[in-house]
């Protein structure tokens, strides 16, 4: 059966998050993963890539109305990074915490490492002057993908979140995917 397990979270061990973002991350973390993703992703695999589209789509609304309900108001979907760029993050919100204004960004992608990476690059980029809590959430891609590398890269993504944190710009990463199996977390610091 298709769960969200945890994969690996920077916001125990993040030295310049205060306690309020700290909060507000967990409460993130609990909302992704009670979220339902097993209508959407079990039927993504063998669906054509239309299909595929809507059934992420359809994922990506049930968590933003889930966090708006859950975490904060305020969850916008498919919202551009800049006006010089076409990137766009699949959730975004702005908020407030411990004194500073927090770009908060979660990406919705299959579980290829290179999209990982390639996700993790432009977005960060976009943020590299903001407090920032990023959340990569992997999804099955296709039968031949391994999720071993996706999490692996979520290693490296966190290591390069917690070089770019500093305490006026306090930054968290957190790996998300859904798989089969029993939970397991996993913090880095």
């Amino acid at each position: 059966m298709l769960q969200s397990v945890l994969v690996i979270n920077t916001v125990p061990n993040a030295a310049f998050l205060g306690p309020k973002a700290k909060q507000f991350a967990e409460q993130l973390v609990d909302t992704c993963l009670k979220v339902d993703g097993v209508l959407a992703f079990s039927t993504l695999l063998g669906s054509d890539q239309k299909q595929q589209r809507s059934l992420v789509q359809g994922f990506q609304h049930q968590l933003a109305e889930a966090l708006n309900q859950a975490v904060s108001v305020g969850w916008r979907q498919e919202e551009r990074c800049s006006p010089d760029y076409d990137d766009a993050y699949d959730l975004y919100l702005s908020a407030e915490l411990d004194g500073l204004l927090y770009k908060v960004v979660i990406e919705l992608d299959k579980n290829r490492a290179d999209q990982i990476a390639k996700k993790f690059i432009s977005r960060v980029a976009h943020t590299i002057d903001a407090p920032t809590i990023y959340v990569a959430f992997c999804y099955p891609g296709t039968a031949k993908m391994n999720m071993n590398e996706a999490k692996k890269y979520f290693g490296y993504c966190a290591r390069h979140m917690n070089q770019l944190s500093k305490p006026e710009l306090p930054k968290a990463f957190i790996g998300i995917v859904m798989e089969g199996g029993a939970v397991g977390v996993h913090a880095v610091t």
